[in-house]
């Protein structure tokens, strides 16, 4: 199984991971050959890429958390931003039965985490256009209580993150959804908009006391950065809740490998580079380091093109070294190399340059720097 872009599935190329709308109904099964009247239909759902089947993968990824666990919070997150929206508008002061049903789904989720001996993120959700916010919202729980239990945290704060991250993004209630989705670049004032969804959702939550203010903060804090230099306050990291540093990590990542109407989805690896990149500024530092050491952005199997010109299958992962995996170079018209196992962890001179998609008739590349 691998995650490839629309534009870059051949005909009759078997679709490995079922796709389900919101409600939890299929939409395309897995196994299922894809063809061009497919996958035309797939992009009307705002997907553009698909986890697929081919001569290069069959091995299957795992889901973080149990698929009906996943598609009961996903109908819940909805079902309370629904309500939440309507209670908004009509100005309803009515207690939050949802943020309840959250609370239950949220034990849930933790029981199911806690019951893994290892828990490492290998996985890119499909998100159809209609329903990101939700499925955003849960996915970036998911990634929260990940980094949670590596860094330590007890069952009941990881059930009170929990339920702040599925709420993190409450706000965007009051956001028009043709901002939300535009296609192209915001103007000033629609990027203020959007920049104000963390006072609106943590204004709103702030009216009902079932959800915690340790939860609450997150909706408010979780664009804050460590410099000082986020938003709405510009706080710095002595001021900014554990919680919300957390989320802060998780939302970015999810957002960055996520398709989007304005683009498609940044491989994993890029993404973990720019958090990376940014730890002990925009992130803090000690989390990143945490973070990455739970992310596969190589899950066994991608195909990637190496710094020496070959192209190589991932064959096994290094933990807490993700992006030094084991990888079996594949190069045909030569006996000498095809096949050969490298261990990038202990081969420093060779890196990964990119995942491919689909492998060239031809694959030369530098003999020298492998056989050292």
């Amino acid at each position: 199984m691998r995650l490839v872009p629309i534009s870059c599935i051949k005909e009759n190329t078997l679709l490995a991971k079922t796709i389900y709308d919101i409600e939890g109904r299929t939409l395309l099964k897995r196994v299922v050959p894809l063809n061009e009247k497919l996958i035309e239909k797939i992009q009307k759902f705002g997907i553009q890429s698909l986890y697929i089947n081919d001569d290069y993968s069959h091995i299957e990824i795992k889901e973080i958390i149990k698929p009906e666990i996943k598609r009961r919070a996903l109908k819940t997150i909805k079902s309370t931003f629904d309500t939440l929206k309507r209670q908004s508008e009509h100005s309803d002061k009515n207690e939050m039965d949802n943020v309840c049903m959250l609370s239950k789904i949220a034990k849930d989720i933790v029981n199911d985490l806690l019951s893994q001996n290892q828990i490492f993120i290998n996985l890119v959700d499909i998100k159809t256009m209609d329903n990101y916010t939700y499925e955003h919202s849960l996915n970036v729980a998911l990634l929260s209580l990940i980094l949670g239990v590596e860094i330590g945290l007890d069952r009941d704060s990881l059930c009170e993150l929990c339920i702040g991250a599925m709420l993190h993004d409450v706000g965007k209630i009051f956001v028009p959804l043709e901002i939300l989705n535009k296609p192209s670049a915001l103007t000033q004032h629609e990027y203020e908009i959007i920049r104000n969804h963390t006072i609106r959702g943590y204004d709103y939550l702030y009216k009902d006391h079932i959800v915690k203010s340790s939860s609450r903060l997150i909706a408010l804090q979780h664009h804050e950065a460590c410099d000082g230099t986020g938003y709405p306050n510009g706080l710095f990291p002595s001021q900014i809740h554990k919680f919300s540093k957390i989320v802060a990590i998780a939302d970015i990542y999810d957002a960055m490998t996520s398709d989007r109407p304005y683009r498609t989805g940044i491989q994993p690896n890029e993404v973990i580079e720019y958090i990376m990149g940014n730890a002990g500024t925009r992130f803090d530092y000690n989390m990143v380091v945490s973070f990455v050491r739970k992310i596969i952005p190589y899950p066994v199997g991608t195909l990637v093109e190496l710094s020496t010109g070959h192209y190589a299958f991932v064959e096994e992962i290094n933990l807490n070294y993700p992006l030094r995996p084991i990888v079996r170079i594949k190069d045909p018209s030569d006996e000498t190399i095809d096949g050969k196992t490298i261990d990038l962890l202990k081969i420093t001179n060779i890196v990964i340059r990119r995942i491919q998609y689909d492998m060239p008739g031809s694959n030369q590349g530098n003999l020298y720097k492998i056989s050292q």
